[in-house]
């Protein structure tokens, strides 16, 4: 009897440890946001580094302006936002100012959690940023925000010198396996769809979110 009352206390101590190695967890998770020349972005770059390399990786690296090192990306990306667990960064999250808040880059260090919160990163930044993308990304974007959420901000593009509105015919015959496959995949994001030219090609594209809200200290 005592034997069992004994392992009946262990069993509560256990179970109490694990709750309060929970609590302790979650209080240790935080968002982070470092804008301008806020010094914590030395503190966290390269963590923050880190990530978007391995984000990217299957892509060949991360590419672009301000992208090209570790210090450029301190001088040339104005707004760093990042989901923490203890010293761990999960979530990354960079925005240039361009016509507005403009999300430039996204990463995750590849766990279920970091998944998780990239989405709640996309889902509350619908009214405060925008983004440009394609491919798996946009596939992400619709299964962790979804259609009726996000529908009421993509962006419609009108054609210009820099931007084509594709049909179907225009697809099939211009633009890359990968392109084609996003365009049968998603028929009802038809009319959002706009193709620009990146490194020599056109590249397939839908912006979501607002544009027009700057960056600025207090966000």
């Amino acid at each position: 009897m005592i034997k069992s009352l004994g392992s009946l206390i262990d069993i509560k101590s256990f179970a109490d440890f694990l709750e309060e190695k929970h609590e302790a967890s979650q209080l240790n998770e935080a968002f982070k946001n470092f804008i301008g020349d806020d010094p914590k972005k030395y503190e966290w770059v390269d963590r923050v580094w880190d990530i978007l390399q391995l984000s990217y990786k299957p892509i060949g690296g991360i590419k672009g302006n301000g992208f090209g090192s570790k210090e450029e990306m301190i001088a040339k990306i104005p707004f760093w936002k990042i989901f923490t667990r203890g010293d761990d960064v999960k979530v990354v999250a960079m925005y240039k100012d361009r016509a507005g808040r403009k999300g430039v880059a996204y990463g995750t260090d590849g766990s279920a959690e970091g998944m998780k919160f990239l989405g709640k990163i996309f889902a509350a930044d619908l009214d405060k940023s925008f983004t440009e993308v394609s491919g798996p990304l946009l596939g992400f974007i619709l299964k962790s925000v979804g259609f009726e959420a996000l529908e009421p901000f993509f962006v419609v593009k009108k054609a210009s010198d820099k931007i084509i509105i594709p049909d179907d015919e225009y697809v099939q015959q211009n633009l890359s396996q990968k392109d084609r496959f996003t365009w049968s995949k998603f028929p009802k994001l038809r009319p959002y769809f706009y193709v620009r030219e990146i490194g020599g090609k056109p590249h397939l594209k839908i912006s979501i979110g607002t544009g027009g809200k700057t960056i600025h200290p207090k966000q």
